[in-house]
């Protein structure tokens, strides 16, 4: 009987000296989909940034010593709505009520992915398009205080292809990109 417990032991000692290092393989070893970047961060032997992006690929997380998170890299639909805008004032401005929409998503370029993860890590999607709503919003202001109402209204793609470019500088600051931006609607009293 005794021979027996001790071959049981021996056995299940053999099994979970096998599995255990394959299960905490298993569990530590992270996959980036091709629509997130995967941060690791932590140890920072071979690397200056203290930090890797992994994007469509996979890594062992080394426990303790690392960590990881997402950034999301998919295209993000922004409706914005706002109300008020002033117009050139030295030109007969007026207050306009502005509706448009955006594409903006975070950047695949390594280097705008870099900026990204120090500014986007750990920030939820609402928090993200926030951020993206928040820097059109201002270079609509931007744009539209310098133009006339019958400018805006005579050349509306125009007016929006400004804001692009000048949302694009802000944006590319934080590691995103604006793929499209149109204004649907112009509305004023």
């Amino acid at each position: 009987m005794e021979e027996g417990v001790v071959l049981l032991v021996a056995v299940l000692a053999i099994v979970a000296g096998v599995f255990a290092p394959v299960l905490l393989y298993s569990w530590r070893y992270k996959k980036a989909p091709p629509d997130k970047a995967m941060v690791v961060y932590g140890r920072s032997a071979t690397l200056t940034e203290g930090y890797r992006i992994i994007i469509g690929g996979a890594r062992f997380i080394v426990p303790v010593l690392e960590e990881y998170a997402f950034i999301p890299l998919d295209v993000r639909n922004l409706e914005l709505a706002i109300k008020g805008v002033q117009t050139n004032t030295a030109a007969r401005g007026a207050e306009v009520d502005v509706r448009a929409i955006a594409q903006v998503k975070v950047s695949n370029d390594p280097e705008l992915l870099d900026v990204a993860a120090g500014q986007l890590l750990h920030k939820t999607d609402e928090e993200i398009n926030e951020i993206a709503a928040k820097a059109l919003e201002g270079q609509i202001y931007h744009v539209f205080s310098a133009l006339t109402l019958e400018q805006i209204d005579g050349d509306r793609e125009g007016t929006a292809q400004r804001i692009q470019e000048k949302a694009a500088a802000v944006l590319k600051e934080m590691g995103m990109e604006v793929r499209s931006f149109a204004i649907r609607k112009i509305e004023w009293e």
